[in-house]
């Protein structure tokens, strides 16, 4: 009777385990994501063969997003982590979207002379998605002030860039060095100050010195203004 007894805890102990495996392999059919997100694409179908090693699905994150850029190489050494970006997209008209820069490459790209940086975007409310093409500004010195011209105003020739100025009735052919351009404006970096007067129209007629004369009615000529410092930065992508 006794040997009877331990036959049968001995042939229960071997179910039991025999459980417990069927329960690990039916939990190893169970696939869990590393991170919360949504399916883009599905590898497999229902009942098909999976090979070790082989993709189930693709995963994006959706929230937090990081949007990368390229900041132009004079503007590198003014970029820190921690700055705001602003950034708009095509698909989500009127609003302006905003983040924080979280890394900085090391170096610059020798080809495009410009910086990648990324930042972190909060998507709680899921507007934004990954891929999306973004339109980016990175203030980079906020406290700062530069001098602005209409692009217009602008005339390169041979490698030199010139503006004529007006001083006393007259237009004065001035070199500038310039920086970013936004929206239609240019940074001038040195060459005039806040508050003169550039010739923004018929520059093809406009010679040293010559007399000139600025018509209310018309927009022959504009002043230069000065603005806070932002730099756009191209290239901009999210994922």
């Amino acid at each position: 009777a006794i040997d009877s007894v331990r036959n049968q805890l001995a042939g229960l102990r071997r179910l039991r385990a025999q459980v417990a495996l069927a329960e690990k392999d039916l939990s190893d059919t169970i696939i869990r994501a590393p991170i919360t997100g949504s399916v883009t694409v599905k590898h497999i179908s229902a009942a098909e063969y999976l090979k070790r090693g082989a993709p189930v699905v693709t995963l994006v994150k959706l929230t937090p997003l990081r949007l990368r850029a390229s900041v132009p190489e004079p503007y590198a050494a003014a970029v820190a982590v921690g700055r705001e970006l602003r950034f708009t997209v095509d698909a989500v008209k009127g609003e302006t979207f905003r983040g924080r820069v979280t890394r900085i490459s090391p170096s610059v790209n020798p080809e495009t002379r410009s910086l990648t940086i990324e930042a972190e975007i909060d998507n709680r409310d899921f507007k934004l998605r990954p891929g999306y093409f973004a339109r980016a500004k990175l203030v980079v010195e906020p406290n700062a002030r530069v001098v602005l011209i209409p692009s217009r105003a602008v005339v390169r020739y041979v490698g030199l860039t010139r503006v004529y100025v007006i001083e006393d009735g007259r237009a004065v052919e001035r070199s500038v060095k310039l920086g970013m351009e936004v929206d239609g404006w240019m940074e001038v970096v040195e060459g005039v100050r806040a508050g003169e007067q550039v010739i923004t129209s018929n520059l093809s007629r406009v010679k040293n010195g010559q007399p000139v004369e600025v018509e209310s009615s018309n927009d022959s000529a504009s002043r230069v203004t000065g603005e806070d410092r932002s730099s756009v930065t191209p290239d901009v992508s999210m994922r």
